[in-house]
C-alpha cells in the first residue's frame, strides 16, 4: 500500500485508513491511539519443540483422519464387511505414522509428506502381512488338528 497513510487499531490490531477515525473492523476509537505514543514490543523467537504441544497436531493430519473415516463410513454402507477390515488396517497404520513423525519431530528433523506417506504405506504393509501370516498360522493349526484327530480315529 504505497502511497496510502495507514494506522494500526489499538484494539483490534485491524489496518485502518490514516483519515478515519473509527477503526472498520472493531468500531474502536482511532483518534485516541494517534495521541499516545507508539510502543514497539519485541518478542522473541519461541523455538517449534515449545510451540507445539504434545497435544497440538498438523491440520494435514485431521484432513487424513477425516478422510479416513469417510472413507470407511462410504464403505460400510457398500459392504460393511471391508470397512472393518479397512479400519483395521489402516487406522493402526496411520496411529504409527503419526508417533513416528512425533519422534523425528521432537529430535528436530524436518519430516516431509513424502516420508509421511512411505511410513504409512510400510506401517500399513507390515499390518497386511502380519494378517496373512496370521491367518497362513491358524489355517496350519487347524490343519494339523485335522490330521491328528483323523489319525486318531476321527473327531
Amino acid at each position: 500500500m504505497e502511497g496510502i497513510r495507514s494506522s494500526l487499531c489499538p484494539e483490534c490490531g485491524a489496518m485502518n485508513r490514516a483519515a478515519v477515525t473509527r477503526c472498520w473492523l472493531c468500531s474502536g476509537n482511532l483518534e485516541a491511539s494517534s495521541a499516545r505514543s507508539e510502543e514497539v514490543i519485541l518478542a522473541e523467537i519461541v523455538p517449534e519443540q515449545i510451540r507445539r504441544s504434545a497435544a497440538s497436531f498438523a491440520l494435514s493430519t485431521l484432513l487424513l483422519l477425516v478422510t479416513i473415516l469417510c472413507v470407511a463410513f462410504g464403505l460400510a454402507d457398500f459392504a460393511p464387511g471391508l470397512s472393518g477390515l479397512l479400519l483395521l488396517i489402516v487406522l493402526p497404520a496411520f496411529l504409527i505414522t503419526v508417533i513416528r513423525t512425533r519422534r523425528h519431530e521432537a529430535r528436530g528433523e524436518q519430516v516431509s509428506t513424502g516420508r509421511k506417506v512411505e511410513s504409512f504405506v510400510i506401517s500399513a504393509a507390515l499390518i497386511v502381512a502380519t494378517f496373512f501370516g496370521l491367518a497362513a498360522l491358524a489355517f496350519l493349526a487347524f490343519f494339523v488338528y485335522c490330521l491328528v484327530a483323523l489319525s486318531r480315529g476321527g473327531f
